[in-house]
Parts: structure tokens; C-alpha cells; sequence
């Protein structure tokens, strides 16, 4: 177990004894002030031999039995000069890393604490120390952990909410980016369809019955009363639409009937595109089901949607892409979990999600008060790049905030009160259509998963996105 501060502490895994393969051991400071005794931050999962740990009176040193990738072992070694990383097998990055300004160098806990308790500060130290090190590590291997990245990105991102808690937003951006390296495919089937890159990814949702709804009474009275409503498999992209998709399916539309396709908005290539409305995201799906050699999901009158002419239909058994129904977002963004308040569980932040932090919310943990401090630069859209932050449990990414994301359904504040049980595709006809998920400037009261409203759909602004679904398993 480790220990600081005489307090135990347990967050980064599982404590015990030092084995190969096991545990991050040995750590020993002055006064008594931090003790390890082991601590399995990566361990037998993760495939990955001993990482032993020490303090000395200058500096830290990790040193090791070795650090296995594959077939190769590197001895790491945090010390006065440095991050260092020297290999066996024949590989050694020791040129590339010595001196580049990693290493920390601690001469007195007691003297850096600053009044805080000697348990907080070694666990944010010794948690900077490690990262840096597995950063370095993992940005030179990242392939060879990719059995690994989902136990290691749960570990990550308690890091990453420790980190955010304590307004370190600069280092939790660090965290986030290792993440992003070391995240594993999904346990949810894949799916995949062509983009300007080649792919994009799908992921086939089972079917099934959920609790859909507000569950916890705490929300608006258009999310009630929870009622429960099987969905049938469908499959659903692993993000929101990018730029970068959307241009490269509008310039095709462009030129094969889709004339009024718009522009759109983004503000990256890899961040959402924008400023869109309904019926465009209708239109673009019509688009990229025609480039892809799919059935067209959107008619009027019998013949494919292409121009904003009327109000299309939908056809669900079509293999062509098209919005999903809110019953089916909102299964998705659940990712399987049973009656949680968010698509990881029941409390927010901004290590989570990209959304407006606001105070007076318990389960809002955010501590920057206002919009996402690593996404406020210049002029919003504060939006991230598509998969910014970590999946849920079937692989998806941003299912809150970010930007909304439109709905096939027409919206109704009471239509949960008639209770369709059964794959639920909406009213017949209103004036709204359904977005959900929240965004980049909405509070987090709107990036729970049972949160809903309707928006005109000629209406477009940077607040609203999309992404496609296929009723077909594999698309």
C-alpha cells in the first residue's frame, strides 16, 4: 500500500506485493513523508514487468527490472539530468529524452507543500513524475499498449480528474492526450464506412431494453416519466461528424444534385462541423449514402431527398446513413449503464466532457467556472476535436457536450407520457426536432443523458452538430 502522509492511499490501482510484472515499488522520501510499500499502477493486465521507484535527496530516480513492450525491456530513470530512458534489446532513447526538461527535482517535500497536507501534494507529485515518464515512453510505443489502453485508460482518468480538480488544466490536457494515444478499440463490434481518411468508425449497439428517461427526478418535466423502451440493433458513429467528413461528402454532393448543401462551420478540421440545420444534416446523409453506393434513408414524394423542399421521410430498413431517433441516441450514450446520470456515471467534470461549469450543481465538479479552459481561445466555437475525451462503454465519444447533436424525432414535451415501448421513431409531425447531448456552452444540467429539446429545424448555429446512424449492423 502506499502511504503519505500516514494516510493510505489506493487511487492508481491495486496494492500488493511487488512481483514481476506488478508494481511501482521502493519510493522512500525524507521525514517520513512519503513511504511505498507497492502499488500496482500498471501491472499483470497490462502485460508490463516491474517499475521500481526511488527518492533520492536531489531528485527522483525510476529505475527498473525493466519496462516491457512487446519483445523489448527499457529501464527508466527519472534523474538529475532529466528523463532518461535507457533500453535493453537493442533499443535506447536515452539521446532523445536526456535533458529535455523532464525530471522533477525534489529536495524537501515538507519545504514544497505550501501549507497543503503532505497527502495531497506527494500524490499530485508522484502522479506528475509518473506520467511524464509513461508519456515519454508511450509516445515512442504507443501501438504496443494497445491490449493495455483500457484498464490504463481508467487509471488515466482518475489522474485526469485529480488533475482538473486542482485547476492543474494544463497537465490534465497532457493526461487527456495520453489518452487519446493509448485508448483501445471498443468492446462494442466496429463497423466502418468510407470518409476523406479512409474510415470512419461505426459501433453496433445490441439490442435491447433500457430505462429511458429522466430516472433521478431531478431534471425538466419534458424528460419524464422514465419508461422503458427496447431498441433494436442498430450501429452509430464512434464521434460527431467532422470538417473534414463534412467537406469531403459536400464537394461530391456538390456536383451529383445536392446543390444547396451548405459550407458549415468548424473550427479545426478534427472538430465538429456546425452551424447546420436539420435539414441539412438530413440532406448530407442522403449525400454520403449516394457516394457510398447505399440506399438514400430520406424520400419525398418517392424520390431522394436532396434539395430543402418539404419535410422528408425516413426508411429504416434502407442501409443508407441517417440521423438516429432519440430512443436510439440515447441508448448509446448510456453505453449500457443502468440509470446513471451521465454516460460514465453520475458526476461531471471538465476532465469528461466540454461543457459550461457553473456552481450551485452537486454533481457538477467542474472548478474552472465557465467554459472549458483547454478549448477558450479566441472566438467560440469552444469546441474540441472529435474524440477529445474518453469513450463510453460502447466506444463513443463526446455523447455530452461538445455540440448538440440533432435527432431524427420531431420533439414533444409530453410524448414520454404515451409510451411507445417499442423502437420509438417520434411524433408524426410539430414544429421542433429533437437535439440532445449538450454542448461547449451549456451547463452541465443539459449534458446529461436524459436532457432534451427541440430547436426549429431551419435553425443552424455553433452550438449544434450531428452523427449518423445505420439501421443495418455493419454499415
Amino acid at each position: 500500500m502506499l502511504v503519505c502522509g500516514g494516510q493510505p492511499f489506493g487511487g492508481l490501482g491495486p496494492s500488493g506485493p511487488a512481483e514481476p510484472g506488478g508494481a511501482l515499488r521502493g519510493l522512500h522520501g525524507l521525514n517520513g513523508r512519503v513511504e511505498f510499500e507497492s502499488i500496482g499502477l500498471l501491472s499483470e493486465p497490462f502485460g508490463l514487468p516491474a517499475l521500481g521507484v526511488s527518492v533520492g535527496l536531489q531528485g527522483f530516480q525510476v529505475r527498473g527490472a525493466g519496462f516491457e513492450i512487446g519483445q523489448r525491456v527499457a529501464n527508466v530513470r527519472d534523474g538529475f539530468d532529466g528523463l532518461r530512458i535507457e533500453g535493453g534489446g537493442g533499443w535506447n532513447v536515452d539521446k532523445r529524452l536526456n535533458g529535455s526538461g523532464h525530471g522533477k527535482k525534489i529536495p524537501d517535500f515538507a519545504a514544497q507543500s505550501e501549507g497543503r497536507r503532505p497527502f495531497d501534494f506527494c500524490i499530485r507529485e508522484v502522479k506528475s513524475i509518473y506520467l511524464r515518464a509513461l508519456d515519454a515512453l508511450s509516445a515512442a510505443t504507443a501501438s504496443s499498449f494497445q491490449k493495455a489502453a483500457e484498464l490504463a485508460d481508467r487509471r488515466l482518468h482518475e489522474i485526469e480528474q485529480e488533475l482538473t480538480r486542482n485547476q492543474n488544466i494544463e497537465e490534465a490536457k497532457k493526461v487527456r492526450e495520453l489518452r487519446d494515444q493509448l485508448r483501445a478499440p471498443s468492446p462494442a463490434e466496429p463497423a466502418s464506412a468510407s470518409t476523406a481518411n479512409g474510415i470512419a468508425d461505426f459501433v453496433s449497439i445490441p439490442e435491447g431494453a433500457f430505462s429511458m428517461g429522466d430516472t433521478f427526478e431531478e431534471g425538466y418535466p419534458r424528460e419524464r416519466p422514465a419508461h422503458r423502451v427496447k431498441v433494436s440493433r442498430f450501429s452509430i458513429m464512434r464521434t460527431e461528424v467532422s470538417k473534414t467528413l463534412w467537406n469531403d461528402v459536400r464537394e461530391w454532393g456538390l456536383a451529383n444534385g445536392y446543390a444547396d448543401l451548405p459550407e458549415g462551420g468548424g473550427k479545426g478540421p478534427d472538430h465538429p462541423v456546425h452551424t447546420l440545420s436539420w435539414h441539412d444534416a438530413v440532406r448530407w446523409c442522403n449525400a454520403w449514402s449516394e457516394k457510398d453506393g447505399r440506399t438514400a434513408s430520406y424520400g419525398l414524394k418517392g424520390a431522394i431527398y436532396r434539395s430543402r423542399n418539404g419535410e422528408p421521410e425516413c426508411d429504416f430498413t434502407a442501409d443508407g446513413y441517417r440521423l438516429p431517433t432519440e430512443a436510439e441516441w440515447e441508448k448509446a450514450a448510456r453505453g449500457g449503464l443502468h440509470r446513471k446520470r451521465f454516460p460514465w456515471g453520475e458526476t461531471i467534470s471538465h476532465a469528461e466532457a466540454n461543457y459550461l461549469n457553473t456552481e450551485g450543481t452537486a454533481y457538477d465538479l467542474g472548478v474552472s467556472g465557465g467554459t472549458h479552459p483547454a478549448f477558450t481561445d479566441g472566438s467560440p466555437p469552444f469546441t474540441g476535436a472529435v474524440g477529445s475525451f474518453g469513450p463510453n462503454k460502447y466506444g463513443l465519444h463526446e455523447m455530452a457536450g461538445n455540440v448538440w447533436e440533432w435527432c431524427w424525432d420531431w420533439f414533444q414535451a409530453d410524448i414520454y407520457e404515451r409510451r411507445f415501448p417499442s423502437d420509438p421513431q417520434g411524433p408524426e409531425g410539430d414544429s421542433l426536432r429533437v437535439v440532445r447531448g449538450g454542448d461547449w456552452g451549456h451547463a452541465a444540467v443539459h449534458a446529461r443523458v436524459s436532457a432534451r429539446q427541440g430547436v426549429k429545424p431551419e435553425e443552424s448555429s455553433y452550438h449544434g452538430g450531428f452523427r449518423c446512424a445505420v439501421s443495418r449492423p455493419e454499415p
